[in-house]
């Protein structure tokens, strides 16, 4: 049997899904998400959604003491999330309920999801919904005030524009992004979470570009950084 997690390409002609360009855009993000898994011993059910082929638990150090479901609108994507030990489910996370009961989950992860969603109250709700009180909310999204969309916008690139194509031509589900600050994602989680930290990295850490580097040496202040994640924490009630 082939390892579960050596990298694959081209899982499907129409998302042209490169496991290995994916794993290492994403890999700050992954090892955040990591570092905020393993903190906590008593972690023991996690909800990843929008799971994709679930590469990002590659080096997961407690891997196998966890309960780790997936949500992907991609049947491709799920069936290798199940080889590698997930419970993979097919799911528009965009319009449809999530398929569990209410107060699951210790952990839910909306990693690089946000973005791609005409409906994040539903999201939010959801996650709300079957994340147990005191359980975390861990959200990733491209960070709308970084440096590299105040150069865009200097350069003549709206970065909107994908969104407008979209709103003509798709529902729910985007290819594009929309963009989020600090300032958004908290009003969207509203009354119900309380958030524990915000933290701004730089993404794709494989781009390293003399004009890359040099931006890079430009950011002086984190919340000018490509990406934000924002960890909260469902309320205690009663």
């Amino acid at each position: 049997m082939s390892n579960i997690w050596a990298f694959r390409k081209n899982i499907d002609p129409e998302d042209d899904l490169n496991e290995e360009e994916y794993f290492l855009k994403h890999l700050d993000v992954w090892n955040f998400i990591k570092l905020e898994i393993e903190k906590d011993d008593s972690v023991k059910k996690i909800l990843d959604v929008g799971c994709c082929t679930g590469i990002g638990y590659k080096d997961l150090k407690n891997y196998d003491r966890l309960s780790i479901a997936g949500l992907d609108i991609n049947n491709k994507f799920i069936e290798i999330a199940k080889l590698r030990g997930i419970d993979g489910r097919v799911c528009d996370v965009s319009t449809e309920s999530f398929p569990y009961g209410e107060s699951v989950f210790d952990i839910v992860i909306l990693g690089s999801l946000l973005e791609h969603s005409l409906n994040p109250r539903h999201l939010i709700s959801e996650s709300k919904r079957v994340l147990r009180e005191g359980g975390r909310l861990i959200i990733s999204t491209p960070n709308a005030i970084s440096l590299r969309s105040r150069l865009d916008l200097i350069r003549g690139k709206n970065q909107f524009s994908p969104l407008i194509q979209n709103l003509f031509y798709r529902d729910y589900l985007l290819r594009c992004s929309i963009f989020y600050s600090k300032k958004e994602i908290v009003n969207i989680l509203g009354h119900d979470f309380s958030t524990e930290s915000v933290t701004y990295i730089n993404d794709k850490k494989n781009n390293i570009g003399i004009v890359r580097r040099i931006i890079n040496c430009l950011y002086v202040i984190p919340s000018l950084k490509d990406v934000i994640i924002v960890v909260a924490k469902k309320h205690i009630y009663g």
